[in-house]
């Protein structure tokens, strides 16, 4: 029976990513799939016999197509249970295509494509009679393929088969393929010996044959110090004429090495876990039956002076201070995280300042020119008109002009200010039109010492 549980591994998740229908940028989390099915490995198991009755047949009678009642007969011999019908199904299961969405990105634009390769038995025209595909020999080979280390030697052969004919780019594979082998067992040998840490002996199915493993990886070392000596006479251009110029001859020289390297701590890995398998110390005293002792003290609780007893000898212990913990502090002490200013651009539109925010804008402008020409004698509304208003202002300036002489208190630095209105009105040309205003005259005046003052008693 062949095994199509290796083939099933590397291609569920593959085929999950194919069939998903996560929209780009959606949540990342995934969800537990259910998958429809009768769960018991039916029709898997039917399938590796009919791919095997497909390739007897085509041993037997070449390229030529099978019939039903073969295929139905060599798939009963090993599974009885199995009904004509379901093998029926699984063979037409097999042998319809189903299509592949791929993304392809080797020209400049990616673009998706379709693959219909995907059927692992062909199937005659108009009759029941079925065959092995070239995809089904390729799915039959991969599951037949052992990558025990038991069988290094054999890929290594391959390997210096590939540097005798020149064949760098699929030396790389090899190389590759056995990089990344002995990597993998080296890291299942190191999980084995960690379990194994403290006494406990190692299970014996592990060491078998331990003596001919080693053996094996020995020779395997000296095959590999052979793959170096091909390498040296293909860069002194000693070695065939058709050598591929893709690969640098240095990359393949470094991979070599590192496969060197790996064989070399595979073994040391080895040794050492075979030490402390036969270090380990077995001991007759079974273990204590927790669960019985746990259904004793049910049934007969023990006494207080026995209970306190153990919780003094083994059970927790009781700080006789407080000490704080760092639990003590979660989600009690957030971190500030400065969000930078957002500038956003705003279309004011025919926004116009509120009077007293044009009033405050204007008199930074102007303020020290009033202070100025009022220290400079006085200061009547008819020339701060004309001054301020009269040639480029607007009737905003003469609204400023007027709020300013009329309330000096508000924005004058000098002392001394005082104003006087005349009884007749004074006209002022603007740009827009002519105004009317009263005849106000600002002035600073000198406050009168208390020693001058007339009328003074002793």
């Amino acid at each position: 029976m062949v095994d199509l549980s290796p083939l099933l591994k590397v291609s569920a998740r593959l085929l999950d990513l194919h069939d998903s229908n996560r929209g780009p940028g959606s949540p990342t989390q995934y969800q537990l799939e259910e998958r429809p099915g009768l769960k018991n490995g039916r029709y898997v198991a039917i399938a590796g016999e009919v791919l095997i009755a497909l390739q007897e047949s085509g041993k037997q009678f070449g390229d030529e197509y099978t019939s039903l009642d073969f295929v139905v007969l060599q798939v009963r011999t090993a599974l009885d249970w199995a009904h004509e019908m379901d093998i029926e199904y699984v063979l037409n299961v097999l042998s319809r295509p189903t299509e592949l969405r791929l993304l392809q990105t080797d020209e400049d634009s990616p673009h998706v494509i379709g693959d219909k390769d995907t059927n692992l038995v062909e199937k005659a025209a108009h009759l029941s009679e079925f065959r092995l595909s070239r995809l089904g020999r390729k799915a039959l080979a991969m599951a037949a393929d052992n990558l025990d280390l038991a069988y290094i030697e054999g890929d290594i052969t391959k390997l210096l088969r590939a540097l005798e004919t020149g064949k760098l780019e699929q030396a790389m594979r090899f190389l590759d393929r056995l990089i990344d082998q002995l990597r993998t067992e080296q890291l299942e040998l190191i999980s084995v010996m960690e379990r194994s840490a403290g006494g406990r002996r190692v299970l014996g199915a592990l060491f078998d044959d331990i003596e001919a493993f080693e053996a094996t990886m020995r020779r395997a070392a000296e095959m590999v110090h052979k793959a170096q000596a091909q390498i040296s006479v293909l860069a002194k251009d000693e070695g065939p004429k058709n050598v591929d110029q893709d690969v640098p001859l240095g990359l393949v020289k470094d991979r070599v090495r590192e496969l060197q390297r790996g064989i070399v701590g595979f073994s040391r890995c080895l040794s050492e876990l075979a030490t402390m398998s036969l270090g380990a110390s077995s001991t007759s005293v079974p273990a204590p039956a927790f669960a019985a002792l746990a259904l004793r003290m049910v049934v007969s609780p023990p006494s207080k002076i026995q209970s306190d007893f153990l919780l003094s000898q083994m059970g927790p212990a009781f700080p006789h201070v407080i000490h704080p913990t760092v639990t003590d502090w979660r989600h009690t002490i957030k971190s500030k995280v400065v969000k930078p200013p957002e500038m956003s651009d705003m279309d004011l539109g025919k926004f116009d300042l509120p009077p007293e925010d044009r009033f405050l804008e204007w008199m930074g402008r102007n303020q020290a020119a009033f202070n100025h020409a009022l220290s400079q004698g006085e200061l009547t509304m008819a020339d701060a008109i004309k001054r301020w208003a009269a040639e480029d202002g607007t009737d905003g300036d003469f609204a400023c002009v007027v709020a300013a002489l009329t309330s000096p208190d508000e924005w004058l630095t000098v002392e001394g200010a005082s104003g006087e209105m005349e009884r007749s009105l004074a006209i002022s040309s603007l740009q827009s039109a002519d105004v009317m205003h009263s005849r106000l005259t600002l002035s600073i005046t000198n406050p009168t010492l208390a020693e001058e003052k007339p009328n003074d008693t002793l």
